[in-house]
Order: structure tokens, then sequence, then C-alpha cells
């Protein structure tokens, strides 16, 4: 479960500052719909927690962020 702490601080950030007007927000729905709730949740940190011990080594966070570029495309460039 340690792996979680870095993905849902930026997440919840995302939420308050984005808006459907802005060029990150496909990427915040993206994530948020992903991620989703109950079990689908639990799914996916089982999901991410395989990549994580089968990538061990790289930080946690850089699998977190690639797994979810895969999911939901490039990142907005600033």
């Amino acid at each position: 479960m340690v792996a979680w702490r870095f993905l849902k601080p930026p997440v919840s950030r995302l939420w308050k500052t984005r808006t459907p007007s802005s060029s990150g927000y496909w990427l915040m729905r993206c994530m948020i719909d992903w991620y989703g709730t109950g079990e689908k949740k639990r799914e996916q940190q089982d999901v991410m927690l395989g990549l994580i011990r089968e990538h061990q080594d790289f930080w946690p966070h850089a699998v977190i962020l690639a797994h979810i570029q895969k999911v939901c495309g490039r990142f907005p460039s600033r």
C-alpha cells in the first residue's frame, strides 16, 4: 500500500486546480476514471503493486507515472 501515497496527492491537487477548459483536464479525468472506486480501485492497486514489484530497479512513483501514461496517453506539456 505504500506506493499509493505517490498517486493520491497529485490527483487531489489536480482536482482542485483543473477546469474543463484547462489542458490537463482530460488527463485528470482519465486518472480518476481509471483508478475508480470500490472493487475497481482494489484491482488497480493490485496491478500497480505488481508492476512495482516487477520493476524494482525503478522508483515506485516512476513506475506509477509510466503506467498512467500508458493507460491515459501522453501528458500535456507546459
